[in-house]
């Protein structure tokens, strides 16, 4: 297999880890901790994060 197209594979793969883990480890990370009285759920975690910091959060 060309070289150039395993790390283009491989660069897309990253990426798509990235913007997939991201969100949920905000999420885990902020219901674990010292504010996490805040949230009643991890769907209640997600939507105030989402409302009230936008999706940069």
């Amino acid at each position: 297999m060309n070289p150039l197209l395993t790390g283009a594979f491989g660069a897309v793969a990253g990426a798509a880890s990235v913007f997939g883990n991201t969100p949920l480890d905000v999420i885990k990370t902020r219901m674990q901790g010292l504010e996490a009285h805040k949230y009643k759920s991890t769907m209640d975690c997600a939507s105030k994060i989402l409302r009230h910091e936008g999706v940069a959060a």
